[in-house]
């Protein structure tokens, strides 16, 4: 085999492994998860489903009522499913005066897989003129640092076993 070619086909095989890699990302993420959901940034929880996930942030939440989210006008808990199968959680961080939103996807399929929940958006300046809902890739990236650090340690640590995904 010639020299130029086989850098040739080094080139084409390393690019096509990077194309092929980003494409079974977005596939995955694509199919698990509909809308603004797909630009979440998601997280595995190992060894529950997603109806167990459910379960455990509720139970995180009677434990720890300072993270639940209640509109001052009803006295409702907005934690919620929307009519596409996801079930909308929302959690109150105090010291930042912002709501984390999250969504875990209901519909995704297999009832063996591992829970799967994505930090959707925030909602800054909580209960003030200037409240307003931002996405977490919106974010600037020392902001999108601290809230995914915060979600990290306060909430995901609380749930179980974790690794992010995308």
């Amino acid at each position: 085999m010639k020299k130029g070619t086989f850098i040739k086909l080094v080139v084409v095989l390393f690019f096509g492994g990077i194309f092929i890699f980003l494409g079974v990302k977005i596939v995955y993420v694509l199919s698990h998860f509909a809308g603004s959901y797909a630009y979440a940034k998601y997280y595995t929880i190992y060894d529950v489903s997603d109806d167990q996930l459910v379960n455990l942030i509720i139970e995180f939440k009677k434990k720890n009522p300072q993270y639940q989210v209640i509109l001052p006008e009803s006295g409702e808990i907005i934690d919620r499913m929307d009519d596409n199968g996801f079930y909308c959680a929302s959690f109150y961080i105090k010291q930042k005066n912002i709501i984390i939103n999250c969504v875990i996807n209901l519909n995704k399929g297999a009832a063996n897989d591992d829970a799967c929940i994505g930090l959707c958006m925030i909602l800054s300046s909580w209960q003030t003129p200037e409240a307003k809902f931002i996405k977490i890739n919106d974010l600037p990236k020392n902001r999108k640092k601290e809230v995914i650090n915060i979600f990290e340690t306060e909430i995901l640590n609380n749930l179980g076993k974790w690794k992010s995904v995308w």
